[in-house]
């Protein structure tokens, strides 16, 4: 049998999770200039489409996380766990909370933002 560099499935979120954390960051520090828009609104100075594109998707996290994760058990304090321990816990939740992928994703993204702001206090 030829074998070929294999990873475990568990490194592979690991790998995809910091992608995803890593894409993030870079995203909230790229320091694009504002949006504007021609709307007589007054709504200056918005934030940049990459931003709020990203702060639809956590809060979107946030909310899947409350409402589904909920329904079952207590909500795990996001900083309570490793960093790396986060993508095989949402994979392993993901059927009995029934989420799609990329609603497992958005949890995973938000967790991981959510543990990166409470441990950096």
């Amino acid at each position: 049998m030829n074998r070929r560099f294999a990873l475990p499935i568990a490194s592979i979120h690991l790998l995809l999770a910091s992608g995803l954390a890593a894409i993030f960051l870079v995203g909230c520090s790229s320091g694009a200039p504002a949006v504007k828009t021609s709307n007589m609104q007054g709504t200056q100075g918005m934030q940049p489409a990459s931003a709020s594109a990203a702060t639809a998707g956590l809060s979107e996290g946030h909310d899947l996380f409350t409402s589904k994760c909920g329904i079952c058990h207590n909500l795990p304090d996001p900083a309570a766990h490793p960093a790396e321990k986060w993508p095989h816990l949402v994979d392993w939740m993901k059927d009995r909370a029934h989420l799609d992928s990329t609603q497992a994703s958005k949890v995973l993204a938000w967790v991981l933002a959510e543990r990166a702001r409470e441990t950096a206090k």
